[in-house]
């Protein structure tokens, strides 16, 4: 993780660069405000494993839990501090995230380089075996408070140690469950930070198989340096790109999550790990920011410089994790995994479009007035109002013509609010192919096996049908593994 000051990171980083349609068939309306304790109370409640969507592998959700009749979505906003969690004011941190900041994440590195005095890692041998049973505590406390903890193994510029190929395995089969012995539940592996300054690509593709190998549930990730293409599309046991964008315009931010949508063309989940020095902003910027990013395709956004009790107090507003919280909890009330960004279909005020098209919309503005979308079609809408600055939720339905459509804004909110969508009726359904189902009848087979060989080696624009089931363009062993995996 790079830390260098506000006006270095513009310098290196930053390039220059209607009508209201309503029968008045209002069913329900309501507000309520949520600094009332009840966002900690429903994240620490929750009990399902943090998976990839089988449906949608660009998104997560929490496995067992539904809401609304669809699995439950996983979104998440919170601290992406400290790295240096297990070396430094442990205990302090650990109170800290707990129960004075209701944190939402944590970023946390095993294999230390930065903020470390002396030897930061978890020794060899016996060393390693009691180190882990007293990070496996750690964790149990930050999950007991729905903390997620996104785990490091290597932190920047750090080399794979000499004993990675059992050590890795150990940290895997320790962290992974609880000290009493369940299945840890929020928790998202990461290779490593950054991962080009100390390991090949082929060192944390070996890593990262090596972590599957031992864990089948978790998700795991990798860190890169600032951009938005990732570097391991066609690896399929790297489900996560870890993406540092170092862009303090909010415009420039939701512009770039969103060119790594379109880079992972629907297969990788975003992580908008890292935007340099984010905490020390005010909160307007940090919030808009996380905004930005979401709007854009992240399903995580980790707020650099947050996190870590000993860094100035500003830094940790308890608005700015409010505002995270707000953001989360609204989320995850969502079809937010069905959706996709989409901006091309803002009207009047919007700013930002995701959208699950001709059944549901999330709205985002800071331009107050009425925000719109277009081509809507006909019917019966629930709205869910959100005022992003107070939290403040309103919640109402209308009906709803065909076409452009506005929204007038509730008059006690806020210029900077967010307007969710859906339709009263059911979604049409559309079959989900199985992944290594090529001809679409439901089994992954022989058959499929056969489509697969036929065009070997072949670039395609059909996909699953010619056997591409990355979606890649490109029928190539990878897309043989995807068949083996769910033959």
């Amino acid at each position: 993780m790079l830390y260098f000051n506000k006006y270095i990171k513009r310098k290196l980083f930053v390039l220059s660069g209607i009508i209201f349609i309503s029968f008045g068939l209002v069913v329900f309306k309501f507000s309520f405000n949520p600094n009332s304790g009840v966002i900690k109370n429903v994240q620490a409640a929750v009990n399902g494993t943090i998976i990839k969507d089988s449906q949608h592998p660009n998104r997560m959700t929490y496995s067992g839990l539904s809401i609304n009749g669809h699995p439950k979505p996983v979104l998440l906003c919170g601290p992406g501090d400290p790295e240096d969690f297990f070396y430094n004011n442990t205990s302090g941190n650990l109170d800290f995230l707990t129960t004075q900041r209701d944190a939402k994440t944590t970023y946390i590195t095993a294999y230390l380089k930065d903020r470390c005095s002396g030897t930061c890692t978890p020794g060899t041998g016996s060393t390693l075996d009691q180190t882990l049973a007293t990070w496996q505590g750690y964790l149990d406390e930050l999950e007991d408070a729905g903390v997620t903890t996104v785990f490091f193994f290597y932190d920047d510029g750090v080399g794979l140690p000499s004993d990675w190929q059992t050590s890795v395995p150990k940290i895997v089969n320790k962290l992974k469950v609880r000290a009493n012995g369940t299945q840890r539940k929020l928790l998202i592996w990461s290779v490593a930070e950054e991962y080009s300054e100390g390991l090949t690509q082929t060192q944390v593709a070996n890593v990262a198989a090596l972590i599957r190998q031992n864990d089948s549930e978790h998700i795991i990730g990798v860190h890169q340096l600032p951009g938005n293409q990732f570097d391991f599309n066609s690896n399929n046991n790297l489900s996560m790109f870890l993406m540092q964008i170092n862009y303090d315009d909010i415009n420039a931010m939701n512009t770039q999550v969103n060119a790594a949508w379109d880079n992972v063309n629907g297969n990788k989940i975003l992580n908008m790990s890292e935007n340099i020095d984010h905490a020390l902003d005010d909160r307007t910027l940090v919030r808009q920011r996380n905004w930005a990013a979401v709007m854009g395709g992240a399903s995580i956004v980790q707020v650099h410089q947050m996190g870590r009790a000993s860094d100035p107090s500003v830094w940790n507003d308890p608005a700015k994790y409010s505002d995270c919280n707000n953001l989360t909890s609204f989320m995850e009330a969502t079809r937010v995994n069905f959706m996709e960004p989409n901006n091309g279909l803002k009207s009047g005020t919007t700013e930002w479009v995701l959208a699950e098209a001709g059944y549901s919309y999330i709205l985002y503005t800071r331009n107050g007035g009425n925000p719109g979308v277009t081509n809507m079609t006909a019917g019966n809408y629930d709205l869910t109002w959100l005022d992003a600055i107070s939290g403040n939720k309103i919640m109402e339905v209308k009906s709803v013509g065909s076409g452009t459509q506005s929204f007038v804004k509730p008059v006690s909110f806020g210029n900077e609010l967010v307007l969710y969508l859906v339709k009263t009726e059911g979604p049409t359904t559309t079959p989900v192919l199985k992944q290594g189902d090529a001809n679409g009848d439901g089994l992954v087979n022989g058959i499929d096996f056969i489509i697969w060989l036929t065009h070997f080696a072949q670039t395609t624009t059909r996909k699953n049908l010619d056997g591409d089931f990355d979606g890649n363009g490109r029928v190539e062993v990878n897309d043989y593994s995807i068949w083996l995996n769910n033959y």
